[in-house]
């Protein structure tokens, strides 16, 4: 109840706030991430879960303006950073997990579970889309890396459920790392595979009025 209240606040302030401001904006990046940090800093404070506050803000947010903002390039720069500092720091706490062989069989249900689901709902969402079902399965495939938020929810339920929350964390924790590196090598294979980009991995060659571009 907590988070849905603070992800509200949070999507409304910022409804208002880019009804005055540019999302181009130096100001509104900075006022964007103060509100980020401000909201869930108060919903870990008093109970609430940070991630999903966090989530649900952008939710509505969404739903309240459907149309794509254009964000400043700083954002860009400054995502990107974050990005590689979350993907280290996730690494970090979940290499500490202990394997084992029956741990190893589990993390790869999980994981085999988890990219069926995925692909079975883009599948099911795909009825009526017009995209093929060759870009509906590899859609789901690209949507197989896990994010930070999977570790934050992971160590939320550890503090709240003691020995229970202990035993899931120890299949949990192998599951981020292995999706973590194996996720981001299968969701570019699967967005090239979509026909949606070049090869990353081809040797580049110059285009005769550009700069350097992949090969197709």
């Amino acid at each position: 109840g907590l988070s849905v209240v603070v992800g509200a606040v949070l999507a409304l302030t910022l409804r208002i706030a880019l009804r005055v401001m540019s999302p181009t904006s130096e100001n509104t990046a900075i006022l964007l991430l103060a509100l980020i940090a401000a909201g869930a800093a108060l919903a870990a404070h008093f109970g609430g879960s940070a991630p999903l506050a966090a989530l649900l803000g952008g939710m509505l947010l969404k739903q309240l303006n459907p149309r794509p903002w254009s964000w400043p390039r700083q954002m860009g720069t400054a995502s990107s950073m974050l990005t590689m500092l979350m993907f280290v720091l996730v690494s970090v706490v979940a290499a500490q997990a202990d394997w084992s062989g029956p741990v190893a069989g589990l993390v790869i249900a999980l994981v085999i579970a988890r990219v069926a689901a995925k692909i079975t709902g883009v599948a099911i969402g795909n009825v009526g889309s017009g995209a093929s079902w060759k870009q509906a399965l590899w859609v789901g495939c690209a949507m197989s890396p896990m994010s930070s938020v999977a570790l934050l929810l992971v160590s939320q339920f550890v503090s709240a459920s003691g020995s229970l929350g202990r035993q899931i964390a120890g299949v949990a924790l192998p599951a981020i790392l292995l999706m973590e590196v194996l996720g981001a090598v299968l969701a570019t294979v699967a967005i090239y595979r979509a026909g949606e980009s070049s090869k990353p991995w081809a040797p580049l060659t110059r285009g005769p009025s550009s700069g350097p571009v992949h090969e197709p």
